[in-house]
């Protein structure tokens, strides 16, 4: 680790919360953003990668949830098609019982997951 422990919490805090390394989906090192290589950051209006990289990152998550955000019968139709994959995988022997709380766990994912990212797509 690029943490010293013996240092004080704020120097080990601003090494801990920075990017050092980052793995994509197949465990290879994605190299480290380099605060110098895009213009300079104090220019909202100006690109830099790390931003760009961030904001894909939310219109990805949108696009993953995206029959929640759309209207209501669209919203059924791909929460039932939700609901059946996770019951035929239970049925099969994976996962839990989907019908256990359904409801419970929408309402959960809409207030800490989609409603959220909709923040944050609203504040680019």
């Amino acid at each position: 680790s690029d943490v010293d422990h013996g240092s004080s919490r704020s120097e080990s805090t601003r090494s801990s919360f920075g990017i050092s390394k980052a793995l994509d989906r197949n465990g290879v090192v994605i190299e480290v953003y380099d605060d110098d290589s895009d213009s300079d950051s104090s220019d909202p209006d100006l690109p830099h990668s790390l931003k760009a990289s961030a904001i894909l990152e939310l219109l990805l998550n949108a696009a993953d949830v995206g029959g929640n955000m759309q209207n209501w019968e669209a919203m059924l139709k791909w929460s039932q098609n939700l609901f059946d994959e996770l019951k035929t995988c239970f049925t099969a022997g994976r996962g839990t019982d989907p019908a256990e709380n359904w409801h419970g766990n929408q309402i959960t994912f809409f207030e800490i997951y989609v409603l959220p990212l909709v923040s944050s797509l609203v504040e680019i």
